[in-house]
């Protein structure tokens, strides 16, 4: 027994002396400690010794730690991303530029423009969506939809709706087919013809057809809340987040609309399209509370 503790104490000592090895020996400490703070490993030390990297300038430091405490202490962490971009770390002008777009205690969109142009200009090619959504640029949308950024596509659909243009375009970027239920329908809904719609979207339901299911939910979830949340309950596309969150809104339950309003803007980066039903499930409840 006695050895096997000394064993066991030994391996604590290595395990010790291992990781701190290791991140000496790591391309980028910063990143790093990073990683072990997001795991919640020794959180509070390794927090401290990303703080003294940033502190002593080194670049890195500052844009980890800043990223670690943005959500705590944004005002913070904007001083950290701004020393970051002056030492040359430029994925900072991207985080930046996201405060600003974002950020309701910090919202200034020329700010936002000002540094995601500055983060694309040095090769953050993240940043060209966000841009493309600042500047109201169709040029730039498709070259984010070309590189693969994820959301350009909904995000570009969006745009060209804002701007009243031919849905068949926007279809065709959401669906991906040229000619398919979901077009068929949206045809008939521009004609006032709403119920022949529904039929011929329920025919893509029967055909297995996801679009069709998301429109159809889409269409009748605030006088079939039930229904709707029945047609996407299989679903795991983002798009059924927000009908589960409006349907559950229309239903009262104030709780799960929240938990899929809240899934919806973590996996698509925006908060535009549930802010004020949030809202109101802030002000008449303490469901906000546990979030």
């Amino acid at each position: 027994m006695k050895s096997l503790i000394v064993v066991l104490c030994m391996g604590v000592a290595l395990n010790a002396f291992d990781f701190d090895s290791f991140v000496n020996s790591s391309k980028d400490k910063a990143e790093t400690y990073s990683n072990y703070i997001v795991a919640n490993i020794d959180r509070v030390k390794n927090m401290d010794k990303l703080e003294d990297l940033a502190k002593a300038g080194d670049s890195s430091g500052m844009f980890y730690f800043a990223s670690t405490i943005e959500k705590v202490n944004t005002k913070k962490a904007i001083k950290y991303y701004k020393k970051a971009i002056k030492n040359g770390n430029y994925k900072a002008a991207y985080n930046l530029g996201l405060i600003y777009m974002n950020n309701k205690k910090f919202l200034d969109y020329e700010k936002a423009k000002l540094y995601m142009s500055m983060a694309r200009k040095n090769n953050i090619k993240e940043a060209i969506l966000p841009l493309a959504v600042l500047s109201d640029n169709e040029n730039l949308f498709l070259r984010a939809i070309k590189l693969g950024i994820k959301n350009a596509e909904l995000e570009y659909a969006l745009y060209l709706k804002s701007n009243h243009r031919d849905f068949s375009k926007i279809a065709k970027i959401l669906y991906g087919r040229k000619e398919n239920f979901v077009l068929e329908a949206e045809s008939l809904i521009q004609k006032n013809k709403k119920e022949e719609a529904k039929k011929v979207l329920r025919e893509g339901i029967s055909n297995e057809d996801t679009d069709s299911k998301i429109m159809l939910a889409s269409i009748i979830v605030d006088k079939s809340p039930k229904e709707s949340l029945s047609i996407v309950s299989n679903l795991e596309d983002v798009r059924s987040d927000y009908i589960r969150g409006i349907a559950y809104f229309n239903l009262n339950k104030y709780k799960e609309s929240l938990e899929f309003l809240r899934r919806f803007n973590n996996r698509t980066g925006t908060e535009d399209l549930t802010k004020d039903k949030i809202k109101k499930i802030c002000e008449e409840t303490n469901y906000c509370l546990d979030f």
